[in-house]
């Protein structure tokens, strides 16, 4: 018989042990619980918080998107408008410039004629280079004629 009281009294130890560690998990899932539930507490505030705002700023970008692309959309048909009188234009000037060196190069080409033609009249001493040269070869005669043309003489033609 005391071999069973002793059996009984181990087994009201380790049942007791057993209740124990029961209540300390019990009280550990209880805190675990109010820990969750606070936090549930804060996540659903903060989303009650925060959700209309970022429904606010969501509805902001949608518009700002739909402006944008609208502000595009006006950009590409004011571009497409206007893109052949560019084209016309750059055309129009590079045939200007093309023109002005068309001109340019028969100015130049005019200018190397003239001096060709006035360097023949120079050295042949025609025209009204015949006159300088004459005076510049006899300058005794040349003086005489300048002086009977100041004294009233017959001027030569």
């Amino acid at each position: 018989m005391q071999q069973y009281q002793d059996e009984v009294k181990m087994w009201q130890k380790k049942v007791s042990l057993e209740y124990v560690a029961h209540y300390n998990i019990v009280l550990y899932l209880k805190d675990h619980i109010n820990e969750l539930n606070e936090m549930l507490v804060y996540w659903q505030d903060k989303y009650d918080a925060d959700h209309p705002h970022l429904v606010n700023a969501i509805e902001e970008m949608v518009e700002s998107r739909n402006r944008d692309r609208k502000r595009t959309a006006y950009i590409r048909r004011i571009i497409a408008r206007h893109e052949p009188i560019v084209l016309e234009d750059r055309r129009l000037k590079a045939l200007a410039v093309e023109k002005q060196q068309r001109k340019e190069r028969q100015h130049q080409a005019c200018v190397k004629l003239q001096s060709l033609w006035r360097a023949t009249m120079v050295r042949k001493e025609l025209g009204p280079f015949g006159e300088y040269m004459y005076e510049l070869k006899h300058p005794e005669k040349a003086a005489a004629s300048k002086e009977k043309d100041k004294k009233g003489g017959k001027k030569k033609k």
